[in-house]
């Protein structure tokens, strides 16, 4: 079991957490923003819970393999609108947090004396700015992080970017701490998936610009979504599983539109037509083949 946990270089004492009513944080040593549990089986479902799972501004990631065989699922919404959002959670709270049977969208509230077999860190801002020497990376793959560090560091200075303007429609209303949400997804997510699974993903994937992601239709939705979960946090306002669940069918959509542009322009890139045999060196033809797969099936592909 790998848990994802998201904090900052300074304590927030005015945010309530599950890890603390726990007993967790005194496992941890901190506080942090939010807990999640990554999907080793699944990139992009790791990619949506890390995305939903970034409140505020990131500056600390870490992740835990985790020796626990008891975690009892919790339901996500309900995580934030009564814990997140609630300055003092209680037991009671978390009692009303237990998923209902049968949820779809469940995270796992850890038992706190859970052992941490091992762990990753990674840091944000380090990152950001290209100290890469931390990581274990080969030199493809460091140079296509680089690249996309750089394009991201960029961002605030382009002449066509506003606040949201450039991550697709009119987005202007969207808090600052989504647009930091958003930077530190874009290939930060697959270097942290690869890097704890131990799986090699592929350099198009590390070497993403904001806007591959940004201007897809469902990824644009699912900021949407977002923007108002945001504002109802800390607030009382259910959020509502319907909406989550859109939220998520939405960013999972978006991460599959992005993989099939990508597809598609490497195709192009080798001169590889609809009827010709696919690329990936499957024997199939293409359209039957590389273009007909999501996220998860592609981010292999070297």
């Amino acid at each position: 079991m790998l848990l994802y946990t998201a904090h900052a270089a300074e304590p927030l004492p005015d945010l309530g957490s599950v890890a603390e009513s726990t007993g967790l944080e005194r496992r941890l040593g901190y506080r942090p923003l939010f807990c999640t549990l990554l999907n080793p089986d699944s990139l992009a479902d790791s990619w949506f819970r890390a995305y939903a799972a970034s409140p505020s501004y990131v500056q600390v990631i870490d992740v835990y393999e985790v020796d626990d065989k008891s975690a009892q699922p919790m339901d996500v919404v309900t995580w934030c609108d009564e814990c997140l959002g609630s300055g003092e959670p209680d037991d009671d709270a978390l009692t009303r947090a237990l998923a209902p049977e049968g949820s779809d969208f469940t995270d796992y509230l850890l038992d706190p004396d859970a052992a941490p077999l091992r762990s990753w860190r990674f840091d944000v801002l380090d990152i950001l700015n290209g100290r890469l020497d931390d990581l274990a990376l080969g030199s493809a793959e460091r140079a296509a992080l680089q690249h996309s560090m750089e394009s991201v560091r960029a961002l605030p200075s382009r002449e066509d970017v506003r606040l949201g303007s450039s991550l697709g429609g009119n987005l202007d209303q969207i808090p600052l701490e989504m647009w930091y949400r958003f930077m530190l997804t874009v290939s930060l997510m697959p270097l942290v998936w690869s890097q704890v699974t131990g799986t090699r993903v592929s350099p198009w994937l590390l070497s993403l610009v904001p806007d591959a992601l940004g201007t897809t239709p469902g990824f644009q939705e699912a900021q949407a979504y977002v923007s108002v979960w945001d504002q109802s946090i800390g607030e009382r306002e259910a959020f509502g599983h319907e909406r989550f669940a859109a939220m998520r069918a939405c960013f999972l959509r978006g991460l599959d539109q992005m993989a099939g542009q990508l597809v598609q322009d490497r195709a192009r890139a080798e001169g590889v037509g609809r009827n010709d045999e696919c690329f990936c060196g499957s024997g199939r033809k293409f359209k039957k083949c590389c273009a007909r797969k999501g996220l998860d099936s592609l981010a292999c592909l070297v």
